[in-house]
């Protein structure tokens, strides 16, 4: 704790961030690009979202969020990072360069692992929540973040 002229600093607890039941179905997501258009072979990506949590920098920070796209194609040469997917809404085929692939729909959870190839392919609109662990510890999110409110606050 750190004291300042006016007594001591308060003291935040961390506090459970709700992500799917009663502070995802209805959250407003905002405009973002994160997939570079000239990796998009298929469609044109308009992509929104909501940052829920950003971890503390160090070695690697957890961020969680809820994301949706456009119905696209984009080629994927190296997967920056490890990320965990749950459908919310649409459907996702994987096609990796090894050629396996794997088809999920609402309510299926994946992981792709830092350094998958392939392409990430959106026949309809997709939403998903997703958790990434980011060795860049210089992570740009354009999202307002709720992990101070418990989820209680909208984006605006």
């Amino acid at each position: 704790m750190v004291a300042s002229a006016s007594g001591p600093a308060p003291v935040v607890a961390p506090v459970v961030v709700p992500v799917t039941r009663g502070a995802e179905p209805n959250r407003p997501l905002s405009p973002i690009a994160e997939i570079d258009p000239t990796k998009v072979v298929w469609g044109e990506a308009v992509e929104h979202e909501h940052v829920f949590h950003v971890g503390t920098p160090g070695a690697g920070e957890m961020v969680v969020g809820v994301w949706s796209c456009s119905p696209c194609t984009e080629r994927i040469d190296a997967q920056p990072c490890d990320e965990f997917c749950q459908i919310l809404e649409g459907t996702l085929v994987l096609t990796a360069d090894d050629g396996a692939v794997h088809e999920f729909g609402p309510g299926d959870g994946f992981l792709i692992p830092m350094g998958w190839a392939g392409t990430w392919h959106m026949p309809v609109p997709v939403r998903k929540t997703y958790v990434i662990l980011d060795t860049d510890t210089d992570t740009d999110t354009d999202s307002e973040t709720d992990t101070d409110t418990g989820g209680a606050t909208d984006a605006a």
